[in-house]
C-alpha cells in the first residue's frame, strides 16, 4: 500500500513539473511570438519612415529651389516640367494611386488583425505586405522626381486620406 502511494504522489509531482514545463513553454512561444511581432512592427515602421523622408526630401528641394529663384531675384525661366505646373505626372499619379491602394489593403489587414491577433493566416498576409511595401520603397527611390504645385498637392491629399483611414482602423 505504501509503494502505491509513493508511486501516486510520485507521477502526481512528475504531472505537476511537466504541466509547469508545459505552461513555461507556452509563455516562451508567446513572448517570441510578440517579439518577432515587434520586429516587424519596427521594419514596417521603418520603411513607412523611408517613403515619407524622401517624400518630404523632395518637397524640401523644391521649396529651396523656389526660395533660390527668389533671393536671386532673377527672372524665371520655365523649363518645360516647369511648364506643366499645373498638371501631375503619369509616373508621380500612378505611384501615389497604387500606393494608396496598397494602405487601403493595409487598413483592411490591421483591422481583421485586431479582431484576431491569433489568426495564424494573417502572419503570412502581412509578411506579403511588408514585401509589397518594400517594393514601394524601391518604386518611391526610383522615381527621383521633383514634385510641381499640382503633384504635391496630390501627395498631400492621398497622404491625408491615408492618415485617416490609419486613424480609423486603430
Amino acid at each position: 500500500m505504501k509503494k502505491k502511494t509513493i508511486v501516486i504522489i510520485v507521477i502526481v509531482v512528475i504531472a505537476i513539473i511537466a504541466g509547469a514545463v508545459g505552461v513555461k513553454n507556452y509563455q516562451h512561444k508567446k513572448e517570441i511570438q510578440i517579439a518577432e511581432e515587434e520586429r516587424r512592427q519596427a521594419e514596417e515602421d521603418r520603411k513607412t519612415k523611408q517613403m515619407y523622408d524622401w517624400l518630404a526630401k523632395q518637397n524640401a528641394k523644391k521649396e529651396q529651389e523656389e526660395q533660390d529663384e527668389v533671393d536671386n531675384d532673377e527672372e524665371v525661366v520655365e523649363s518645360e516640367s516647369e511648364e506643366d505646373d499645373g498638371e501631375i505626372s503619369p509616373d508621380v499619379k500612378e505611384f501615389l494611386d497604387s500606393y494608396e491602394a496598397f494602405m487601403d489593403e493595409y487598413v483592411d489587414f490591421m483591422k481583421k488583425y485586431k479582431q484576431n491577433p491569433t489568426d495564424a493566416t494573417l502572419i503570412a498576409e502581412y509578411a506579403d505586405m511588408m514585401s509589397e511595401y518594400s517594393d514601394f520603397v524601391q518604386a518611391a527611390d526610383e522615381l527621383k522626381t521633383d514634385l510641381n504645385d499640382a503633384e504635391m498637392k496630390y501627395y498631400s491629399e492621398v497622404m491625408l486620406r491615408i492618415e485617416q483611414k490609419m486613424l480609423e482602423a486603430m
